[in-house]
């Protein structure tokens, strides 16, 4: 009875932070999801939570220091929430997305062995939710990304891990495809395919799709910044 009650209590204190996450009032968000995390220290719930939170608090920050600081948090959030109940989605999800964030501080062996950590928790989160839009975006994204790597990341790869990065710009266009098929609420999956498109040199439809990105409402507080990032790109392929 004690633990039905502690979950019936925790229930709001989830919902309440999910209402400012959603608000984008991001200190609010994590003062709820902060008590809730007091309450029980193994809830997966808040964990995947406060991952998610920390990756969106590191996407607006400034100073470099400050923002690689939030994606270590989130970092450590979904590997806690992976430990807790690897059956489930989210905590891969928010593995890979925290791990994409933390590798643009890296360099050399390390960003490729995050790239690999990308990459298999986007996976497994598909693997585990078929309809996980925000895993086929980071997958499509990976895949760009593969495509497009420097020759000596490549030998890096080949030498410490025995692997190389593998992406193409069509699997790349497939999955951010496959993405907004799921979700068509996103300003980041439209810039991305965006950005595949640009890739390809289709032009027409990279300006479609960031005329798209410019056009949906923001959820996030980073979705300002990544207009921006839209509207440069479209002005140049004008």
């Amino acid at each position: 009875m004690w633990m039905l009650a502690l979950i019936m209590y925790l229930n709001p204190l989830i919902q309440k932070g999910d209402s400012f996450f959603f608000s984008m009032n991001y200190d609010s968000a994590k003062a709820y999801y902060e008590k809730a995390l007091k309450e029980d220290s193994l809830n997966y719930d808040v964990h995947w939570r406060l991952a998610r939170l920390y990756c969106n608090i590191g996407d607006v920050l400034s100073k470099k220091d400050s923002i690689k600081a939030m994606y270590e948090k989130a970092l450590k959030h979904a590997e806690k929430a992976i430990s807790i109940d690897s059956t489930r989605c989210e905590g891969y999800l928010w593995k890979s997305a925290a791990a994409g964030d933390k590798a643009l501080f890296l360099g050399g062996k390390k960003k490729v062995e995050f790239a690999f950590i990308v990459k298999d928790n986007a996976e497994k989160a598909i693997k585990i939710n078929p309809k996980c839009a925000y895993g086929y975006f980071i997958l499509g994204e990976y895949q760009r990304e593969a495509a497009t790597l420097g020759a000596f990341l490549r030998r890096v790869a080949k030498t410490l891990f025995g692997r190389v990065p593998e992406g193409t710009l069509d699997s790349s266009l497939v999955l951010l495809t496959k993405a907004i098929s799921l979700d068509t609420t996103e300003v980041k999956f439209f810039l991305g395919r965006g950005k595949t498109y640009k890739a390809m040199k289709e032009y027409k439809r990279a300006r479609v799709d960031f005329e798209r990105a410019l056009k949906i409402r923001d959820k996030y507080l980073v979705d300002k910044k990544l207009k921006k990032e839209a509207y440069k790109l479209l002005k140049k392929l004008k």
